[in-house]
């Protein structure tokens, strides 16, 4: 069964995931809940949805320094949807306000704390059409 994820990354990684078709997750916990098909919507920090992939290959062979550090699970990705401008999640001026219509996010005063210290987050197949969308 297909799983989804909201993979977190900032500005410089987003550049090696990008050219590297990769993706990396610090611990072997979230690493073996990952399988081949998988989605992954990334979200760009701070605040934006940038790209969908489907996960290719796990493990991969390659092995990319992001952001100062090596790690020890990588994972061999496709892209889907690479968005030239990323969007803004929480634009109220716009009248988008994602987080409010995913389910991740309900229940919370802030959002964002959800997302605190995480590389990689399960979401649900409505929530992954919804962001694909």
């Amino acid at each position: 069964m297909t799983k989804y994820w909201l993979a977190l990354t900032d500005e410089e990684n987003w550049e090696k995931i990008q050219s590297n078709n990769i993706y990396a997750v610090k611990s072997e916990n979230q690493y073996n809940l990952i399988k081949k098909g998988d989605r992954l919507v990334i979200y760009l920090i701070p605040k934006r949805i940038c790209a969908t992939f489907e996960i290719k290959s796990i493990p991969s062979q390659k092995k990319v320094r992001f952001r100062n550090k090596q790690f020890k699970y990588y994972i061999d990705i496709e892209p889907k949807l690479i968005l030239k401008n990323p969007i803004e999640i929480n634009n109220w001026s716009s009248g988008k306000n994602i987080p409010a219509n995913l389910s991740i996010f309900k229940n919370t005063l802030r959002w964002g704390t959800v997302l605190m210290g995480r590389s990689i987050i399960n979401i649900t197949p409505s929530d992954y059409i919804y962001l694909e969308k």
